[in-house]
């Protein structure tokens, strides 16, 4: 479990990073984040 959290933590923190648009990062974070939620 933690692995997985951190792998995903890892490439979302790396899209945020590499995303043109900072906004972008932040809606995909949001969106990870809501199905993590669920």
């Amino acid at each position: 479990m933690y692995e997985d959290s951190f792998g995903i933590a890892l490439s979302l923190f790396t899209i945020f990073l590499n995303a043109p648009l900072p906004i972008l990062s932040l809606v995909l974070f949001t969106i990870t984040f809501d199905l993590f939620a669920e």
